[in-house]
């Protein structure tokens, strides 16, 4: 995937985030994101969102469920992801689950290998 850097009318630069990952839910506006160097790359991390295997989940549930219920902690979702599906952790109370899940649709999370 490829994106611009662009710049308002303040000056501030804009990394404009490409839409395939707003519509698979692991970018959604407000999230939290850190931003780090590395190899002459640059790379994002949602804080708000994480994606990991079922074996690390079953590793980390309780921690992970803490961080979701915890104001103060910037993970409200969490992307698991087995050999033949994915599902998605979300908070159980309706007032900090994000509006994209909302939908009753289901959605359709592409497999980038």
């Amino acid at each position: 995937m490829k994106t611009t850097i662009e710049t308002d009318e303040n000056g501030d630069m804009l990394l404009n985030i490409p839409p395939e990952l707003f519509d698979s839910g692991l970018f959604l506006e407000g999230d939290d994101v850190a931003f780090s160097a590395k190899h002459g790359c640059i790379m994002i991390e949602n804080l708000s969102c994480i994606q990991m295997r079922v074996s690390r989940f079953r590793r980390n549930l309780n921690s992970i469920l803490k961080n979701i219920d915890n104001d103060k902690h910037p993970l409200d979702r969490v992307l698991v992801q087995g050999k033949r599906s994915s599902f998605w952790v979300i908070p159980h109370d309706k007032n900090k689950q994000r509006a994209f899940f909302w939908k009753n649709e289901p959605h359709e999370l592409e497999q980038s290998q």
